[in-house]
């Protein structure tokens, strides 16, 4: 013998909101997963500029102490042209 359940209006009543609930747990699971995966891209992004900034300076620091030294030389070949 098989058991009929009858749905009153109440039970359907509860059922379409369980629906419901499901269904905005589920967008809200989605548009987290969108907000973490674009904090994740933005931070990969900050940490290539740092790393290019960092790149840059190192460069930067490279060219000045090439040009420091250039400097220093050319003083003193001046100071031993002008002591012969």
């Amino acid at each position: 013998s098989e058991e009929v359940v009858v749905c009153g209006p109440e039970q359907e009543e509860e059922e379409r909101e369980r629906q419901k609930q499901i269904e905005r747990d589920r967008l809200k699971a989605e548009q987290d997963e969108k907000r973490k995966a674009e904090n994740r891209r933005r931070q990969k992004e900050r940490i290539a500029q740092n790393r290019a900034k960092l790149k840059e300076k190192k460069v930067m620091k490279k060219k000045k102490a090439m040009q420091s030294t250039l400097e220093w030389h050319k003083r003193s070949v001046l100071k031993r042209t002008e002591a012969e």
